[in-house]
């Protein structure tokens, strides 16, 4: 097993890889289990060992709980610098696995909606403790950001943080698209100090994924012409759920919370986050989204129908099971009182008969939105081909057939002439190959519209419930 060697002389064993990446490796420690090490791959060690250094003696790891920050350095026996140790991360996930309805079922099986505003204010505060300590994070994206059962959170990958040492500045030099800025799209990491309030842009991002359901907020629907990507909609400014739609051209995709469901407070602070950078300025600040959260949080009203919903009592009602009547889905898992010693046979086939089945599934058309990218079939490419190449053909013939009527002979002429007509007609006729090629295209789409209404429709929910009942009733005549 190798041995690395901490500042203090401490010789240290690496054991099992915690996780792999770009950069190199996180090990486990068999002399010290609550810390990690990473060893950068070869050629890495000398770009980070500087900033690494400057953090280790600003003892960076002891002004935020949230951060995986530098501890110690690592080097090898002749001392050249390999590394650092952190604390050990355990039981925390990607926020990646949170956000996403479908990943929050599995990783997340009891998450409800409280949970996830917990998360975001854990978040916010996570982000403003860095700020703190002179770092700004530069690479703010889901792949740093994890969090626990518990709805903590944790960052990682300090060492790409941007650090302010003395006269020195240790640029971050990377960056994802997606959580950049306007004014910083397009641009070389390496040539420009990053801001808290670049930060700000990348944590408002995040926060809107955590609490509209892993949705971008610069995806949606443009109603200008072509298609628009997320990176050139931050790039025009263009935020979807903005009431600026004039300006910004879009509009959300379907099956979305409203941009109001969290209250006016939270409405007008995305609005803020997502202006146009002319105005970055307004963008709240982490510290700011962690106090907006929390009294959106203190002012939880509990919905009578979904015990996994919660809302603001600004509100008429609560919007989820507006969204999920729409949908013919549930977006949280169902709750239980895990705590009752004896359970009730009786009470749980009660609520297994009354458990409401989820509505006809939507009709794909409203689900799919314009599909990128489309390209010719292959009929309309052939009929192209033939069209383009008999229109060459038929100019040559024509002319031929006009010189034997003037030259040579009329009737020849005449006749050629007839000719070229009949095989031009002939060949603009494509019709019966294209009603072919639809026919073929129509039957593929329904077949996949049987298989999305068995999925998605009630029909499986009919059938599992009714096996439990089938159990609970067997269960409830045994002696």
């Amino acid at each position: 097993m190798k041995t690395v060697t901490s500042s203090d002389g401490r010789r240290l064993t690496l054991g099992s890889v915690i996780g792999k990446g770009g950069e190199g490796a996180v090990y486990h420690i068999a002399e010290a289990p609550d810390l990690a090490a990473k060893i950068y791959n070869p050629g890495k060690a000398h770009e980070r060992r500087d900033k690494v250094a400057a953090m280790v003696a600003a003892t960076l790891h002891r002004r935020s709980d949230y951060v995986a920050f530098p501890v110690d350095t690592l080097t090898s026996s002749s001392g050249e610098f390999l590394g650092f140790t952190m604390k050990r991360v355990t039981g925390y996930k990607s926020v990646h696995d949170l956000y996403g309805p479908g990943s929050r079922k599995v990783e997340f099986p009891t998450a409800d909606l409280k949970f996830l505003l917990r998360s975001a204010i854990n978040l916010s505060n996570a982000v403003a403790s860095i700020h703190t300590t002179g770092c700004v994070i530069g690479d703010i994206n889901h792949s740093g950001i994890l969090v626990s059962d518990k709805a903590m959170v944790s960052l990682i990958d300090s060492d790409s943080f941007q650090y302010r040492s003395g006269s020195t500045t240790y640029r971050c030099l990377v960056g994802v698209a997606e959580y950049t800025p306007q004014e910083l799209q397009a641009t070389q990491f390496d040539k420009v100090d990053r801001t808290p309030n670049h930060d700000n842009f990348g944590l408002a991002v995040l926060l809107f994924q955590l609490l509209f359901l892993g949705r971008h907020p610069f995806a949606g629907k443009f109603l200008g012409k072509g298609d628009m990507d997320i990176k050139t909609a931050i790039k025009d400014g263009r935020f979807a759920y903005s009431s600026r739609k004039a300006q910004t051209m879009m509009e959300p995709p379907p099956f979305v919370p409203a941009l109001g469901d969290y209250g006016d407070n939270i409405r007008k602070a995305f609005e803020d986050a997502f202006r146009p950078s002319t105005q970055a300025s307004l963008r709240p600040t982490a510290a700011s989204w962690g106090i907006l959260l929390k009294a959106v949080e203190s002012d939880l009203a509990s919905c009578p129908a979904d015990k996994s919903h919660a809302y603001p009592r600004q509100l008429s009602g609560c919007p989820w099971c507006k969204l999920e009547r729409t949908m013919g889905r549930s977006l949280f898992p169902a709750q239980f009182n895990t705590g009752a010693p004896i359970m009730d046979i009786g009470q749980l086939l009660t609520a297994i008969k009354t458990m409401p089945a989820p509505l006809r599934a939507p009709d794909p058309e409203q689900v799919i939105g314009p599909l990128p990218g489309l390209s010719r079939s292959a009929a309309a490419k052939q009929a192209r081909r033939e069209r383009n190449a008999s229109g060459a053909a038929g100019v040559v013939a024509t002319g031929v057939a006009l010189y034997l009527m003037s030259a040579v002979s009329g009737f020849w002429g005449v006749a050629l002439l007839i000719g070229v007509i009949v095989v031009a007609f002939r060949s603009m006729d494509i019709k019966g190959r294209f009603a072919t090629e639809l026919s073929g295209a129509k039957s593929g789409w329904e077949e996949q519209r049987k298989i999305w209404e068995s999925s998605a429709g009630p029909g499986t929910f009919e059938k599992r419930r009714n096996h439990y009942v089938d159990l609970a009733s067997a269960h409830a005549i045994l002696p």
